[in-house]
């Protein structure tokens, strides 16, 4: 049986509570920016999960490339 699968939100809650404690805060930020491509791949997979009915899925595939670079990828917040 295959182990389930975990969001990338639900890995980082799931390294903050097995001990970050010995990690400063930049440590923190890198490891959920490290997520951040997972999240990408997981809500391109959900969008083309939801395009099965399409005729070609390659098509459904550039179309969640697109939907995710139009919906989220809107650079990086200012500080």
């Amino acid at each position: 049986m295959s182990e389930a699968k975990q969001t990338a939100m639900q890995d980082l809650i799931h390294w903050l509570k097995c001990g970050w404690m010995d990690e400063d805060i930049e440590a923190v930020i890198k490891k959920a920016e490290m997520l951040l491509e997972k999240e990408r791949e997981q809500i391109k997979d959900a969008y083309t999960d939801g395009c099965i009915g399409e005729l070609y899925e390659l098509n459904a595939y550039y179309t969640s490339e697109k939907y995710y670079n139009k919906t989220y990828d809107k650079g990086e917040p200012k500080r």
